[in-house]
């Protein structure tokens, strides 16, 4: 699903930032195999909207891989999230934000392919 980058704001080398999205058009497949293989019955049309908050505070960390053309810094963290979803009939809400947690979460910048660091120390980009 594309995401406007109104929807984002991060700051990679912190390890904080946010995504929202408000009433997204999404299609509800009931499961994970129906939405990879198809087939009967047809997706239910739904909307979803979330926020997602990463909180940072913790250890930067880097990983370099010349040879799968990959590197990136990266800054450990917590995360907490909120997300609503009506399909159809049904109606699917979370708690707010603040009751959220989680074990860890980590933000940072990434490069691969022919954006890679050849040679260089990654260090990350803010935004």
């Amino acid at each position: 699903m594309p995401m406007p980058v109104s929807g984002v704001i991060a700051q990679a080398g912190h390890g904080t930032g946010r995504m929202s999205m408000t009433d997204a058009s999404v299609l509800d497949h009931g499961d994970f195999v129906h939405s990879v293989f198809g087939g009967p019955p047809d997706p239910i049309r739904a909307t979803t909207s979330f926020r997602v908050e990463w909180l940072g505070g913790g250890d930067e960390f880097s990983v370099v891989n010349g040879a799968d053309g990959h590197s990136g810094v990266f800054v450990l963290g917590s995360a907490r999230m909120e997300w609503t979803a009506t399909a159809g009939p049904y109606q699917f809400v979370s708690d707010p934000i603040e009751a959220s947690s989680s074990s860890f979460a980590v933000l940072g910048t990434e490069r691969n392919g022919m954006f890679h660091w050849r040679g260089q120390t990654p260090r990350p980009r803010l935004f």
